[in-house]
């Protein structure tokens, strides 16, 4: 973090605080200034200013206020980091049985597992994409005589999707997700949630997969 400051004559209302006002040019290397911008800005002093020009921030305020947004900058503004996605569209909580491979001795029919959870190494920010082995049960199939129909299309399944950005903010994911095909549930969600931990998207479903996600850091 690079930055070049300019001490200014204190305004009265800030003279008594016992601060002089101070302008702060500060670089940032590796981050959206935009978004860390949006962090700092709850933080910064009721009559301060922070303004940007591309990445950088310019930010007019106490010393002492100053001190505490260079604090929050140094952790904010720091290399993407390596993560591990995990997604599953059919979700068990831990304890709970799962199928395995077995055969039904009634019918002699092999009763197929659930598929394990999809897992990937990612850099924070970077667009991801994952789908369901299975197809929604009242999946649609596009008629053979649709005229816009694509290639391959005809007689296929819809299956559920999700696509996702996760970045880093102290110890919590700060994910954007578009979710497609999953029955009352499709759109754009915007979660935090706590590393390392399993979060449940669709906890009060009724009859339908639970959808659950994971997001670690790699160390």
């Amino acid at each position: 973090m690079l930055s070049a400051s300019l001490i200014l004559l204190a305004s009265p209302s800030w003279a008594q605080e016992g601060n002089l006002a101070t302008i702060e040019i500060i670089d940032i290397e590796h981050r959206s200034p935009s978004e860390i911008r949006n962090q700092l800005t709850p933080l910064l002093h009721e009559r301060g200013y922070m303004g940007q020009i591309d990445n950088k921030l310019i930010i007019a305020t106490t010393a002492a206020n100053l001190d505490i947004l260079q604090q929050r900058i140094e952790t904010l503004d720091v290399p993407p980091r390596r993560l591990i996605v995990s997604v599953d569209f059919d979700y068990r909580e831990p304890g709970t049985a799962a199928v395995t491979d077995s055969i039904d001795e009634n019918t002699e029919t092999a009763v197929t597992p659930d598929p394990a959870p999809e897992r990937v190494q990612a850099v924070e920010g970077e667009v991801l994409t994952f789908r369901s082995a299975s197809p929604v049960d009242d999946a649609v199939e596009v008629p053979e005589t649709d005229p816009d129909a694509e290639p391959g299309d005809v007689g296929s399944n819809i299956q559920p999707q999700l696509l996702m950005t996760a970045e880093i903010v102290e110890q919590q994911a700060h994910i954007s997700v578009a979710l497609e095909n999953i029955d009352g549930f499709s759109g754009q969600h915007t979660l935090q949630i706590p590393l390392g931990q399993w979060f449940v998207m669709n906890p009060d479903a009724e009859g339908q997969p639970i959808l659950a996600l994971q997001v670690d850091v790699l160390p």
